[in-house]
């Protein structure tokens, strides 16, 4: 017995659209978001060891689980002031790849608020040249306007050792000798 295909519009509805799901946040007025694919979980603010003699950017150390994670802080990053303490202000701990687990880096990050899921297709360049910036060169268009696509291998100008190797190494032109 031979079966019909599928007609036309119905395969079309079938076909899978690739998409993939964003961490949104905001900083000031800029809406930004990071690949779920490198987030390991969102936490409440906590408090910090402070280290000294860092940059302005670095909120301090973790004590989280059985270990101690790097965070810095996105506002004084990107707009040069700290983030505020707010009900929506959130620490996403990331980590170097989907196929390790923990955590190894947190970011600050103030109005976390939800997931979107945006298709591949509207992923654009943003005409940012993406060796100077924070941003990973893409910009996306969601259903409440444009966000800003944050590259986590770009957010510290220094290499975190980690058991899995330096997952943050800078570029070259960044990188400054240490005695």
């Amino acid at each position: 017995m031979k079966t019909d295909p599928l007609p036309p519009l119905v395969a079309k509805k079938s076909a899978r659209v690739a998409t993939q799901l964003y961490l949104q946040y905001r900083v000031d007025q800029h809406v930004c978001g990071v690949s779920c694919r490198w987030v390991e979980q969102v936490i409440p603010e906590m408090d910090f060891i402070q280290v000294p003699g860092v940059p302005s950017h670095f909120r301090g150390l973790l004590r989280y689980q059985t270990g101690v994670i790097p965070v810095i802080d996105l506002c004084q990053l990107l707009v040069h002031r700290p983030a505020a303490v707010k009900l929506s202000t959130r620490i996403i701990l990331l980590r170097p790849s989907p196929d390790v687990a923990g955590a190894v880096l947190g970011i600050l990050a103030e109005h976390v608020l939800n997931v979107v899921e945006i298709r591949n297709e509207a992923c654009r360049p943003s005409g940012i040249p993406s060796e100077s910036s924070l941003l990973s060169g893409l910009i996306a268009e969601t259903s409440s306007g444009w966000m800003q696509i944050i590259d986590p291998e770009r957010l510290l100008p220094f290499g975190i050792s980690t058991p899995h190797g330096s997952w943050l190494t800078p570029p070259e032109s960044q990188r400054h000798a240490r005695i």
